[in-house]
């Protein structure tokens, strides 16, 4: 943090350093001093509008006010920022917490589209074949690990809702599952 202020002091680009600073807290858990730094970035909307949506709706989401977080997403969509699959990324988080989960899946499957974090765009791009999306069967789907364990466990109950539907299910894991 004081990286960021001294070169704040030293820098042309002010917008910049205060999101740096914004995102450090956040991770510090530090909400309440980061939030007003994301205002003054929002108020001067500049080309870093996007990115300082992006980082208040995180602020809300980590505070568990997920539908200010929605919007705040969804703005920062419209308006553009630096990482836009990042944001669809953090927008279905927030909605998979309140229960949206149509929507959360359409946003989440953005992350193809990341080129930043290798988690999220190595697992989708691994492929040749489509994505699944309900194609009637006959049709093999190939369901693989991602996520955490916890997010795998959970989701194997699909797996023979697949079955019964008719479809031939591939399940890959992970070593440790």
């Amino acid at each position: 943090l004081g990286s960021y202020e001294e070169a704040s002091r030293l820098s042309e680009d002010a917008s910049l350093n205060l999101l740096d600073r914004v995102t450090t807290m956040t991770d510090l858990e530090r909400y309440d001093e980061a939030q007003p730094m994301c205002d003054e970035v929002i108020s001067r909307m500049d080309s870093l509008l996007g990115e300082a949506l992006h980082c208040k709706g995180m602020l809300h989401a980590r505070r568990g006010r997920h539908e200010q977080a929605i919007t705040l997403y969804k703005e920062s969509i419209r308006v553009g920022g630096f990482d836009p699959p990042q944001t669809h990324f953090h927008l279905s988080l927030s909605l998979h917490s309140i229960g949206k989960y149509k929507e959360g899946w359409e946003h989440h499957a953005e992350r193809k589209n990341d080129t930043s974090d290798p988690a999220l765009f190595v697992p989708m791009r691994r492929f040749n074949r489509p994505l699944f999306q309900m194609q009637p069967a006959p049709a093999t789907v190939h369901v693989h690990s991602e996520s955490g364990a916890g997010d795998n466990l959970a989701l194997l109950r699909f797996i023979p809702l697949l079955r019964d539907r008719g479809y031939k299910v591939h399940f890959e894991c992970r070593e440790d599952l």
